[in-house]
């Protein structure tokens, strides 16, 4: 039985559709059950996320199986981008325990002592696609 279809950007060949098994999703919600750390009850900050991505769809299915909370940004006849600015400013006041967010946004973030501290109030900050090299050559900062 499919769950869903999400679309393949094609960055390696054609644009394609992948259809999501139910049992994937099955497996997805059990993502969170496992680790050093309680998930449950937890607030999860995820505006810099496509949820059409497979990523945005994995995370917000196991977050929620778990009794978490998303941070999402409201919805909007003509939604905008995330940009740094707008992801750090949805959570500046709102209790969030873990926040995941692009590399390029972190960066941004480090240039500017008050988002510091706003990344501090977070039990967790996780970056995604993480480079092998310091996001910025400039401030050597990982």
């Amino acid at each position: 039985m499919i769950w869903g279809i999400l679309g393949a950007t094609g960055s390696t060949s054609f644009p394609k559709p992948i259809s999501i098994p139910h049992r994937s999703l099955v497996e997805w919600t059990r993502l969170a059950c496992y680790g050093e750390v309680d998930l449950c009850l937890a607030t999860f900050g995820v505006t810099a996320l496509p949820m059409f991505h497979a990523l945005g769809s994995q995370i917000s299915v196991s977050v929620i199986a778990c009794g978490a909370t998303l941070l999402v940004f409201k919805p909007e006849e003509h939604p905008s981008l995330p940009t740094p600015e707008r992801v750090i400013s949805s959570i500046m006041g709102v209790s969030v325990d873990v926040l995941i967010t692009v590399p390029s946004f972190l960066e941004a973030w480090s240039m500017n002592p008050e988002w510091i501290e706003v990344l501090k109030r977070c039990r967790a900050v996780v970056r995604l696609n993480a480079p092998a090299e310091p996001i910025s050559k400039a401030t050597n900062r990982y």
